[in-house]
Formats: C-alpha cells, sequence, structure tokens
C-alpha cells in the first residue's frame, strides 16, 4: 500500500493508495479508432461523485453543479477517488456538500442524471473537439415530467438542443447568418423516456424522435466557433437563463451529421459499427 500527502494552505490530507483496479468499460475510455467523430459521450452510469466521465476518449469530463441534492453528488464516507482516462485522480471529501443533479438507478441503461429544474447543471470545459465547424450531432435519452423539460445541452454563441413548449427545438449559430432554428412537429409524452437527436449536414438541420424525422430546415454555411464552456441541462445566454427538470441519459456529441438509419440504431439500443 502506497500512503500520498497531499498539503494545502490551509489542510493536509494523507491518502491511503491500494491496488488501482479499474472499471470494466477502462477500454472505451481510450480513444476509439473506428469512430472519431464521436467527440463527448456521457453515459451517466458512474453513479456517485461530483464528476460524470466522457466515454469518447477525448477527456472532455463533466462537474456536476447546482445547490444541494440529496445523494446526487454524494462522495463517499471518508475519501473516495477515480482515475480517469487522462490518468488524472481526482479526490472525493466527505461531508464538503453534495451539489448539483441526483444520480438516479432508474436510467434509460442502469444510472442516470435527474435534474431539478431550479439551479442543477453538468458543467464540460470548452475544448476544440466540442468545436465542430462543418458537421454536428446531438443525442440524448430524456424524460420529463408533464410541461416541463428545458435545456438539454447548451453552448452559447454555438448550438443548443432544448424542449420548448413540449416539442424539441434545436438552435445552431451559424457564422456571418443569423442563428437557424429548427421546431420538432411532435408533441414529447410525459414521464416517458424518448430518444432525441439534432444534425447538421452542412447544409440542411434535422430534429429526431424515437429514430424518426421530426422536423428539417435547410440552412448554409460553418458553425460559430464557440468558446463557452458546454452545459448540460442549463442554458446560460445573457438574456434567457433555463434549467431542465427530468432525467438526461447517453447523451452523445459528434462532430458530424449521423444519418437516420445511424440515430435509429442508437434509438434501438445498438451501437454504431465500426
Amino acid at each position: 500500500m502506497r500512503k500520498v500527502r497531499i498539503v494545502t494552505g490551509v489542510l493536509t490530507i494523507l491518502v491511503s493508495f491500494s491496488t488501482v483496479v479499474y472499471s470494466q468499460d477502462y477500454n472505451i475510455l481510450k480513444r476509439r479508432k473506428g469512430d472519431p467523430s464521436l467527440v463527448a459521450h456521457y453515459k451517466f452510469d458512474d453513479g456517485r461523485g461530483p464528476r460524470c466521465l466522457d466515454l469518447s476518449g477525448h477527456v472532455n469530463h463533466g462537474s456536476l453543479r447546482g445547490g444541494p441534492a440529496g445523494k446526487g453528488a454524494a462522495i463517499g464516507k471518508d475519501i473516495d477517488w477515480t482515475v480517469y482516462p487522462d490518468y488524472s485522480i481526482i479526490l472525493y471529501l466527505a461531508k464538503i456538500g453534495d451539489r448539483g443533479p441526483n444520480w438516479v438507478v432508474e436510467g434509460k441503461e442502469n444510472s442516470a442524471l435527474k435534474f431539478d429544474g431550479i439551479d442543477d447543471w453538468v458543467e464540460v470545459y470548452d475544448s476544440a473537439s466540442l468545436c465542430p465547424p462543418d458537421e454536428i450531432t446531438i443525442e440524448a435519452w430524456i424524460k420529463t415530467p408533464a410541461a416541463a423539460g428545458g435545456p438539454i445541452l447548451c453552448k452559447y454563441t454555438g448550438y443548443l438542443l432544448e424542449t420548448e413548449k413540449g416539442r424539441i427545438r434545436f438552435v445552431l449559430d451559424m457564422m456571418e447568418e443569423s442563428p437557424s432554428i429548427l421546431m420538432g412537429k411532435t408533441e414529447l409524452p410525459s414521464a416517458t423516456w424518448v430518444h432525441i437527436a439534432a444534425t447538421f449536414d452542412g447544409s440542411r438541420l434535422k430534429i429526431y424522435l424515437n429514430g424518426e424525422v421530426d422536423g428539417s430546415l435547410e440552412r448554409a454555411g460553418p458553425i460559430c466557433i464557440s468558446s463557452a464552456n458546454l452545459k448540460i441541462g442549463y442554458k446560460d445566454y445573457p438574456s434567457q437563463r433555463d434549467y431542465f427538470q427530468g432525467v438526461i441519459d447517453e447523451v452523445r456529441i459528434y462532430s458530424r451529421a449521423l444519418t437516420q438509419d445511424e440515430v435509429k440504431t442508437h434509438y434501438e439500443g445498438k451501437e454504431l459499427e465500426d
């Protein structure tokens, strides 16, 4: 057993490390040679802790933010720790104060994150991989109460996927053009898991609901390169701030437009072939 002493200006922490056991998903954490366009993938299967892993291999890990949350960001009784794909070690200190969305076991696949619609979100620091200039796909599974929902994923001055008035809304900021806004046609069911996706292939925006096209808009031009942090469950527009209410699972971002068959593959719970 190896002991490491971490010293700060006001606090000294003695941490004991025994054998490091990687999770069964460790190989997934490495950069996927067969799918370089997958730039972020949050399964939310972490189940605990103040961070969520990005399984794409691009190290776009998220941090849980917001107000007090039951067992949402519970971090262990004493000290817990996780080894991330970039080999950084994050220590979780107990009783600092639980913050952010709740970890729940009733996800679409394993665990998921439940957002209260008041002050919960996940924040991902800006990176070049999260700013695809020509094409993009955003996917997620969501379940919301009646007349709830809100922003699912937002990168200010870049892209936004949300629900508004019970329908899917996709906003894409374009270089030298006004924002492209596409509304879905179908009202989402309440308290039911639905798979939503939004794509842009350089000339057309599309929205998918449960694998089927739910809206389309012709629009050409490169996507604005945003320097803002990525937010899950929170829209931080200066003139409009809003939070998501409901459960989010299986968030993915691609730097290309998936085809309808590929979107449908994910809706059916399958993985794309390399």
